[in-house]
């Protein structure tokens, strides 16, 4: 039965990227630009020094209960590493359920993408706050490459787009530990 399942997605891996080679040799330009764009967001979200602003530090908790403990709760672990890597406390924005844990009154599915970037920066050795910049840059090079090659619009609407959300969403909160940039890759796309 596995088998069979393997030779399944094998045949239709080899059915997808012939048309997908053929897609990337019909938009050469494309192809060049998404390919840069995504390698110069990556080496900037591993070059650039991370950010902690605003309600950054509930997401970064959260971020930190799931990668560490399976959970979003904000545990006494969590607080005490936040307070002794960050300075900060994780006070106001939380609220305790009846079973006294803590949790931030945000919605934890943007920390909850960037727990496999928290794992990648925990390996190599680099700040973990450097998480959600990575999961951004995929982010923003995602909803490009959708943009340029999968979406249904005239060629100069799905440059300007992908320029517009480059320039603007995606450089002005490129370092920032909130779901601004998926909130916008969402709609856009």
């Amino acid at each position: 039965q596995a088998g069979g399942l393997a030779g399944r997605i094998l045949r239709k891996a080899r059915a997808i990227f012939p048309a997908m080679k053929t897609q990337f040799a019909e938009k050469p330009y494309e192809t060049i630009a998404a390919v840069s764009i995504t390698i110069v967001l990556l080496l900037f979200a591993v070059f650039m020094q991370p950010v902690l602003k605003g309600d950054g530090q509930y997401y970064y908790g959260m971020l930190y209960g799931l990668a560490e403990h399976g959970s979003p709760e904000i545990s006494e672990h969590t607080a005490r590493f936040m307070a002794d890597r960050y300075a900060i406390t994780l006070n106001g924005l939380v609220f305790t359920s009846h079973g006294g844990d803590v949790y931030a009154y945000h919605f934890f599915f943007y920390p909850l993408i960037c727990v496999p970037a928290y794992y990648v920066t925990s390996f190599l050795g680099l700040d973990t706050l450097q998480s959600f910049q990575i999961t951004n840059a995929l982010i923003v090079s995602g909803t490009i490459w959708f943009l340029l090659f999968w979406s249904n619009l005239k060629a100069e609407i799905r440059w300007f787009l992908s320029a517009a959300f480059l320039f603007s969403t995606g450089s002005i909160y490129f370092q920032w530990t909130h779901p601004e940039i998926f909130s916008a890759a969402a709609l856009l796309v």
